[in-house]
């Protein structure tokens, strides 16, 4: 009989080396996207001398009583009409509007005072409330109703005391296009 000792086998720790480095390379990816999807710049929107043309011709256009926008052409307008044009961008969704804006903070803020903050709001388009803000998120958080002035589910309308403003009747959202019909 040969009874000789079990010498101890040595444990391979080479799967959990692997698992370590696949799992911190594929969360040093997701981080690295996320970074670069909320700090990506928002670039205005120039729109084509064709393009203004057709546009006026579309939001003028005698007896006809509905439009439509494209997301390109809102933004193209917010930069023509205003200052906004590299600080504020429109994205048009089903049901929803999604406004990505960038602000510098007054030097008299606490903490975050003279930083500029990247923030988001969604707002849900429907014609019996109108504009109502949904969410507002900075850098990916979403803030408490209470910290933004009890502002979620508000109609942006509301103190108009009306849903839509003064000759609009109705506003329909669809991914990348406003419909706009105007009232008789």
């Amino acid at each position: 009989m040969n009874d000789s000792p079990k010498l101890p086998t040595r444990r391979s720790r080479r799967p959990l080396l692997i698992a370590l480095i696949l799992f911190l390379t594929i969360g040093l990816a997701a981080g690295g996207t996320l970074w670069w999807w909320q700090n990506r710049k928002i670039e205005p929107v120039l729109l084509t001398q064709t393009e203004k043309v057709e546009l006026e011709e579309r939001m003028y256009e005698k007896g006809k009583k509905s439009f439509v926008l494209t997301e390109r052409e809102i933004n193209g307008l917010i930069h023509a009409n205003t200052n906004l044009g590299e600080d504020v961008k429109v994205e048009l969704a089903s049901g929803a509007i999604h406004l990505r804006v960038k602000t510098k903070l007054d030097p008299d803020v606490p903490v975050l005072g003279g930083k500029t903050v990247k923030a988001k709001a969604r707002l849900i388009a429907s014609n019996e409330e109108g504009l109502v803000i949904d969410d507002i998120t900075v850098y990916g958080v979403s803030l408490p109703n209470a910290w933004v002035g009890n502002l979620k589910g508000v109609s942006l309308f509301s103190a108009l005391e009306d849903q839509l403003p003064a000759g609009v009747k109705s506003i329909e959202v669809r991914n990348g296009e406003m419909q706009v019909e105007l009232e008789e």
